[in-house]
């Protein structure tokens, strides 16, 4: 569903067993498909078989606003040749020690933004007004503070010290001159008004 609607699943709104049922769909793809016509081809399955009805609605969420912070941006704009970003995940673990996780390669600042929404389970909305592709390193480790916006509860942007190395907003100012503030978040939500439990067979 959040693939057919183009939103993290955190970003549906209907009945609470929508996290916990399970079905199996087996389903082929047209030869020629692109990736682009995915989403609508999930969202037809969903409503043939599954008899959905859902709409938009923009709501309000706890998020941050990513800014240039005081001492300026500390990157370069990238090589025009250069290749796509590279964005492993890394490992995060609590009360087992720390994980590193990295972002490393060219992107523009706006897909920055977009990987520490995701990183965070929070919107980010970037406000740093800079339109280029940039060479983005980045590397810090995650601490339990910033994690615990997973589930959608609202986090404050601070962290405790980590001895084992930079947490992410830290590392944000100190490494790329950026910074993350607090911020109401107007978000895409997908409603669900009608929706089955069990799909419709062959």
């Amino acid at each position: 569903m959040a693939e057919a609607y183009g939103v993290t699943s955190d970003r549906i709104a209907g009945p609470s067993w929508l996290d916990t049922a399970c079905v199996v769909i087996d389903a082929k793809i047209p030869d020629g498909a692109t990736k682009d016509q995915l989403p609508s081809m999930y969202r037809s399955l969903l409503e043939q078989r599954f008899k959905l009805v859902a709409h938009e609605e923009s709501r309000p969420r706890p998020g941050y606003d990513l800014v240039v912070d005081r001492s300026g941006p500390k990157f370069r704009e990238s090589d025009a040749n250069a290749g796509p970003a590279r964005m492993p995940g890394g490992q995060v673990r609590f009360g087992a020690g720390p994980a590193n996780a990295s972002i490393k390669g060219s992107m523009t600042i706006a897909n920055l933004a977009h990987y520490l929404s995701l990183r965070l389970s929070q919107p980010v909305q970037d406000l740093t007004r800079l339109p280029g592709k940039y060479d983005i390193d980045l590397s810090w480790v995650p601490d339990q503070i910033l994690y615990s916006a997973n589930g959608g509860n609202s986090v404050e942007p601070q962290s405790v010290p980590n001895p084992a190395g930079a947490d992410l907003l830290k590392a944000l100012q100190e490494s790329l001159g950026l910074k993350l503030e607090a911020a109401k978040q107007s978000v895409k939500v997908i409603v669900i008004d009608r929706i089955e439990r069990t799909p419709t067979g062959n």
